[in-house]
């Protein structure tokens, strides 16, 4: 009779430092590679550009400038600092911008009425930063009086 192989299981050191791999993993990207994945808001100018380009697209009806719409807009949908209802405008600008045998009513409305909401809705709702107090203690703030020598006592 041959003999029996053995089959030999990891220890528990191999255990421990996968489960620690894997939690590592899990944690996701560290800090400094969180920082360099930081984009920063939209501007106001590319949010009205974007606007401006989507209200042209309904008023020609060309190819050219609903193209120009949809360029414009589709980038922004994976921005990752825009809340899900500034991506619900810009997608509805991109879908809509398409030329039609018709300029209708309808077709314009359409375009026009996510592009007016565009700027308000996609707006950054950060605050600003605040400016830094005044490093001067007391008497030589801005509402100090100003004592002027007047020359003869």
């Amino acid at each position: 009779m041959p003999p029996a192989h053995r089959i030999r299981l990891p220890g528990p050191r191999w255990l421990v430092a996968s489960a620690l791999g894997l939690l590592a993993a899990a944690a996701g990207p560290p800090a400094a590679q969180a920082q360099a994945a930081w984009v920063p808001f939209p501007s106001q100018a590319t949010l009205r550009e974007v606007q401006l380009a989507a209200l042209a697209c309904a008023r020609d009806n060309t190819a050219e400038t609903c193209k120009r719409s949809r360029s414009l807009a589709d980038p922004l949908l994976d921005h990752p600092r825009l809340p899900a209802s500034c991506k619900d405008l810009l997608w509805s600008l991109s879908e809509r911008s398409t030329p039609a045998p018709s300029n209708s009513f309808t077709r314009r409305e359409a375009l026009v009425a996510p592009a007016q909401s565009l700027l308000a809705v996609c707006r950054s709702r950060e605050k600003p930063p605040e400016p830094a107090p005044s490093a001067q203690p007391g008497g030589s703030g801005s509402n100090s009086p100003i004592r002027l020598n007047s020359g003869g006592n």
